[in-house]
């Protein structure tokens, strides 16, 4: 108020988690993610305005940096949301991402609770999320809310077997899932794990690349939510993958009969007959007088013929 007066003064509010309750602080689920956020700048933003863009907690620091004429560091990962402030167009971001990990001074081991440590990542879209579990052995438990009443009626219900099945499934089960995927607009409380159905296939897969490129770029120790292709034991050179390139779909076209080998006639159709029959014994490197894909695809010739024109 001093320095610049607050007519001049861009004030943010916001919180560090959602409350501590079941599912909320400590939490992936919107809960423990959706927390306040209110901007106050005389002249510049709309009294009583409103927006459900989804913004980030990264976000604040381009925006202040935006809002004071200062370029934003390229290694700063936020993106400013200055334009939504001042009314103008704004391209708002396509997700958010939350992380868990260690809670206070909890270290890893084999009894460690959930709230103590979870290590777990997330993203979310304006209309799904997908939850990702690295350490789902982990029985759950609120995080600083273990011994509230409202979590000690829970137990003794569950214990007396009287909890809600969708309950029972999102707080009790062990080990819990490693993917959760959920619809936020038909199921805002995030009780039905979509994860793994077919007719969610993309979304899921969607939502896995977007976590995992986020993943890449934040340098993050955990492994990834794609999983890569399984090593090969045998020991030997790796082919290269030939399949999708201009001459594997050549041998597509001239294996008239699918039966994944060239004969002369096949190979030669439409050529030059001296050339064909100079290329064929060439590329017949077993001798049989035919042509596997490989023999056909192949750049790797050992004695390709010099033909003069």
């Amino acid at each position: 108020k001093t320095r610049a007066g607050l007519e001049n003064t861009l004030i943010i509010f916001t919180g560090d988690n959602g409350m501590a309750f079941p599912s909320g602080k400590g939490n992936l689920h919107d809960p423990g993610l959706n927390v306040p956020l209110i901007a106050w700048w005389p002249g510049v933003i709309q009294p009583a305005s409103e927006s459900r863009v989804l913004i980030s907690g990264e976000d604040i620091a381009p925006t202040c940096l935006e809002a004071v004429g200062l370029k934003v560091p390229s290694r700063i990962s936020g993106k400013s949301f200055l334009p939504l402030l001042r009314g103008q167009p704004f391209e708002a971001r396509t997700h958010i991402f939350a992380e868990r990990g260690p809670h206070g001074s909890a270290t890893f081991n084999e009894n460690v609770s959930a709230a103590g440590v979870d290590y777990s990542r997330a993203v979310r879209s304006d209309r799904y999320k997908l939850i990702y579990n690295v350490t789902p052995s982990h029985r759950y438990s609120p995080v600083d809310s273990a011994g509230d009443p409202g979590w000690k009626d829970i137990v003794k219900a569950h214990e007396e077997k009287q909890l809600a099945s969708e309950f029972e499934t999102l707080w009790f089960t062990s080990p819990r899932a490693v993917y959760e995927l959920y619809d936020l607009e038909n199921d805002p409380g995030e009780l039905r794990n979509l994860a793994g159905q077919a007719d969610m296939k993309e979304i899921e897969q969607q939502l896995k690349e977007a976590l995992q490129e986020k993943m890449i770029l934040d340098f993050d120790y955990l492994p990834l939510p794609i999983a890569g292709e399984p090593k090969k034991k045998s020991g030997g050179e790796k082919k290269p993958d030939n399949s999708s390139t201009p001459r594997a779909r050549q041998f597509e076209q001239k294996d008239l009969n699918h039966d994944q080998q060239l004969s002369y006639e096949e190979f030669a159709a439409k050529r030059n007959p001296a050339e064909a029959q100079a290329w064929f014994k060439a590329r017949d490197s077993d001798q049989n007088n035919s042509l596997s894909r490989e023999e056909f695809v192949t750049d790797k010739v050992a004695n390709p013929p010099n033909l003069k024109k």
